[in-house]
């Protein structure tokens, strides 16, 4: 979080406000200020800043911190190097959200689903003659947010999802089939991060060791070199942003 020095030469304190509600107000002073913004607050109030500096009765200069764009507006948060607390997850599992149901039963699942106990990716897990369309997958990411996920269901075939889900609310197949052959719903190997990953560079130790990560920071996630299987201790390094 960068803090920064502003000089003041309107004549009178300037009050700053986010518009979005998204963290404190603060004032400038005749005299200048020193304050430290949150990334969030950057994206808020960036573009009130620049326009005072364009007309020139407001200036800054970086007092502590990482060395950060000049134009506010274009500031989202500084990514950080972070070691993030050790994850045991759990080994997947075929049927770890919703066991199997007949593709010639009702489209909607009738439960009980169980929600993931580490935020991670999901599995549709059919058998050989399954032919009751794809998954649509209702519930919430690690932020709580809502969102949908179509997984293909493949006769005979294990397909994972991309997205990261903290709750599943509901979980509806295309078509009422023919067969009477079923598909699961279960976990993969992508582990959610409740941070703001800014890209896909990291290092993972298992057992005190580095290996290889896969990366993914539209999802927020990462996938190690080891398996999970419930043993494993994991520790992440990644670049995050700033909350």
């Amino acid at each position: 979080m960068p803090l920064l020095t502003f000089t003041n030469t309107l004549g009178s304190d300037i009050a700053v406000g986010n518009a979005d509600g998204y963290g404190k107000s603060f004032s400038i002073p005749t005299t200048g200020a020193t304050v430290r913004l949150t990334g969030g607050q950057l994206s808020s109030v960036g573009p009130q800043l620049d326009t005072m500096k364009a007309k020139g009765v407001l200036s800054w200069t970086i007092a502590q911190d990482p060395v950060v764009s000049d134009e506010l507006e274009l500031m989202s948060g500084v990514p950080q190097a972070v070691l993030l607390p050790a994850v045991v997850p759990a080994a997947k599992s075929a049927t770890a959200v919703h066991a199997s149901v007949l593709a010639t039963a009702a489209n909607l699942f009738p439960g009980p689903i169980t929600n993931p106990v580490t935020p991670r990716n999901l599995s549709a897990v059919a058998a050989a003659t399954y032919d009751g369309g794809s998954l649509t997958v209702v519930g919430t990411d690690l932020f709580d947010k809502a969102q949908t996920e179509v997984i293909a269901a493949v006769a005979n075939t294990t397909v994972y999802g991309t997205k990261i889900w903290k709750t599943v609310t509901s979980i509806t197949k295309a078509t009422i089939g023919v067969a009477a052959a079923g598909v699961s719903v279960g976990t993969g190997d992508k582990i959610g991060v409740a941070l703001n990953v800014a890209n896909s560079t990291g290092l993972m130790f298992v057992g005190g060791a580095v290996e290889a990560v896969t990366v993914d920071p539209a999802t927020d996630a990462w996938t190690a070199t080891s398996v999970p299987n419930g043993a494993l201790s994991f520790v992440a390094l990644l670049n995050v942003y700033a909350a």
